[in-house]
């Protein structure tokens, strides 16, 4: 209840008092300093553990504006927080109630537009959109560093960009999206690889879902650049002895040019492949023409095009890289340097 009693802070404050079982009232307390001001506190209204008043003692909009201030524990209270517009205005408002699931209620006011001194208003609750945030960092996949101004987009389950922000200079970014949907996050920049991850919000309004993070590779750290032309960056492709069936080691590599194929898709490559100096030269020819097919085959069938492979040929040991030539003895590590496949970027 509010009392201008003797004792208080200000014109008038608001007190609380016990109603026992036995319907006696206790001692009325004085709520204090976070309530009650030098001005007037008046027309306290409780729910839920919320306290209502008007007060022109707290920053307003002018004259008694209606605050909010929950209950911590016992008597004491938080802040209160100025209700603000439409429900204050520069005049009075006051007599401020509310039903217990806080979806309507009425006040009192002189406001403009009144059909006399005080009238009474009704007022129904709007909650804020429902929304949730997910943040993590993008990085790059060969230094781990944190990569500045990469997108980040957030696509709905029909495809459209919910939200989009960039990365901060270490990488973080933080996008908000709405809540109890199924969204895919894209991280990209341009000349690098993308990736993409699978995110659900709940239905928890302000929830954040944290450690969504992204690994990106710049093109430069995929190639390497070898007699004046651009490779793909992959170790020795190894072929069992008079074999040109895909093993997994070769496989594993493989997988990286299709990676950066289907990463940067305005790629175009040409597979070359290459013995060593042993056995027969038309052997070792025929032999590097198989092995190069091979990892032709093995490429499409992972989705990457014909029309991007420009051309498929196997050199034998024609194209040695040292002088370790027919009759020429030399150590495996040497041959080793022959026995190579690459796939040289022709067009990008």
């Amino acid at each position: 209840f509010a009392s201008d009693m003797p004792g208080g802070y200000g014109d008038t404050d608001i007190y609380v008092a016990e109603v026992f079982s036995d319907g006696q009232v206790g001692t009325p307390k004085n709520l204090g300093p976070a309530i009650n001001t030098l001005g007037r506190e008046m027309f306290p209204f409780v729910t839920d553990s919320l306290l209502y008043f008007s007060s022109d003692g707290h920053y307003g909009l002018g004259g008694l504006d209606v605050f909010e201030s929950r209950r911590i524990k016992d008597f004491s209270f938080s802040e209160p927080l100025n209700l603000g517009k439409p429900v204050n205005s520069n005049l009075d408002d006051f007599s401020f109630i509310i039903d217990k699931e806080r979806k309507f209620g009425y006040f009192s006011s002189c406001r403009k537009g009144g059909k006399g001194d005080d009238d009474i208003y009704y007022f129904t609750r709007i909650d804020p959109p429902c929304s949730q945030w997910i943040s993590g960092r993008v990085t790059n996949l060969k230094y781990k560093m944190g990569i500045n101004q990469a997108d980040v987009k957030a696509y709905d389950p029909y495809g459209d960009v919910a939200a989009l922000v960039k990365t901060k200079e270490d990488g973080t970014y933080k996008l908000e999206v709405p809540c109890g949907t199924k969204y895919k996050l894209e991280a990209s920049k341009p000349n690098h690889t993308k990736a993409e991850k699978e995110v659900e919000t709940n239905k928890k309004n302000g929830n954040e879902i944290k450690d969504v993070d992204f690994e990106l590779s710049n093109y430069d750290d995929l190639v390497k650049k070898e007699d004046n032309m651009e490779k793909v960056d992959i170790n020795p492709i190894f072929f069992e002895f008079n074999k040109w069936d895909i093993t997994t080691q070769a496989a594993a590599e493989l997988d990286k040019v299709v990676y950066i194929m289907k990463n940067f898709p305005s790629i175009v490559i040409k597979i070359e492949s290459h013995t060593d100096s042993r056995g027969k030269d038309q052997y070792n020819l025929e032999l590097s023409e198989k092995r190069a097919q091979a990892t032709y085959q093995y490429i499409i069938a992972r989705g990457i095009e014909k029309s991007r492979i420009e051309s498929v040929k196997g050199y034998g040991e024609t194209m040695l890289r040292n002088r370790c030539s027919n009759n020429v003895v030399c150590t495996d590590e040497e041959h080793q340097m022959n026995r190579r496949s690459d796939f040289i970027i022709v067009k990008k």
